[in-house]
């Protein structure tokens, strides 16, 4: 999907899969399942299904790489690829790929070349749905955050921070943190969406902002929570955090989110599974969500 806002400029280009529960049908690929897709920044295809990992040209008439995956990696239903994702770091970072099978963190070159895989099984093996989200590469080190949210109470969102060393394969716990927003009047809240889709954004006067988009009730609210990255911590910045009210329903299920160049801005498509699905845009400087 694409997503264009002239009047503010904007070129986005936002993919959602959310696990499809379809057999692909393909003159080159066949018996794959559950694909979840992303449109890499040289407009080549990356493809994860079932069983294989699949770079493909920007056609999807040409194989670049292929990768099988292991017994233990492979989806038998659906639910076992809501797992599963991509995400690529930016130009300055040299675009390197993550991809998440099943607990299993593979990271490649721009090009779909394999360097690493992290095991997190034993961390994550429990948890309904997580995201991990590409932040930054210093030297031959990749630093990456897993963000989930509780789906019993006490309901927090819950972070981790790590590096990989792409070289050595060392892989090392930076920090782990849990947050725990409020409402709008500062009560309890009473459940949280599935979700948090994290992004690094920049406003006018800091650089690096982790933020998050989530949803809490009771009553139901838009959060945004960022955070500075600085020294390898997770600091809140308030100035940069909002609730917002959003009465339109009772409890929204999921968010996706992607930023334009700059980073200053997101755009952010929202479900609420039963009734529809929303978009809005969120100005970090303004530090609002508009155009709902």
């Amino acid at each position: 999907m694409f997503e264009k806002n002239n009047n503010n400029n904007l070129k986005i280009i936002f993919i959602l899969f959310l696990s499809f529960f379809v057999k692909i049908k393909s003159t080159i690929i066949t018996d794959t399942y559950y694909p979840v897709s992303l449109t890499l920044y040289n407009d080549n295809i990356l493809l994860i299904t079932n069983n294989k990992i699949i770079f493909y040209d920007d056609s999807l008439n040409s194989i670049i790489k292929i990768y099988n995956l292991s017994e233990s990696e492979i989806a038998t239903d659906f639910k076992e690829t809501y797992k599963s994702m991509a995400c690529q770091y930016p130009l300055e970072y040299n675009y390197y790929i993550l991809v998440l099978v099943k607990d299993q963190l593979y990271f490649f070159d721009k090009d779909g070349n394999k360097l690493q895989k992290e095991n997190f099984t034993s961390k994550f093996d429990s948890l309904y749905y997580y995201e991990v989200i590409p932040i930054k590469k210093i030297q031959n080190e990749l630093y990456y955050i897993f963000s989930f949210n509780t789906n019993l109470y006490p309901y927090y969102i819950k972070f981790f921070y790590y590096k990989m060393n792409i070289i050595t394969g060392k892989n090392d716990l930076i920090i782990e943190k849990i947050y725990t927003p409020l409402t709008i009047s500062g009560s309890e809240i009473s459940r949280i969406s599935i979700n948090s889709a994290c992004v690094v954004m920049n406003s006018n006067e800091i650089n690096n902002i982790f933020t998050c988009i989530y949803s809490i009730e009771f009553p139901c609210e838009i959060g945004i929570s960022s955070f500075s990255l600085d020294n390898d911590n997770m600091t809140e910045l308030s100035s940069y955090s909002t609730l917002i009210s959003f009465t339109q329903q009772s409890y929204i299920n999921f968010f996706k989110v992607k930023t334009i160049e700059d980073k200053s801005k997101a755009y952010i498509v929202f479900a609420t599974y039963e009734r529809g699905g929303y978009s809005a845009i969120y100005d970090i400087n303004l530090n609002n969500i508009s155009n709902i």
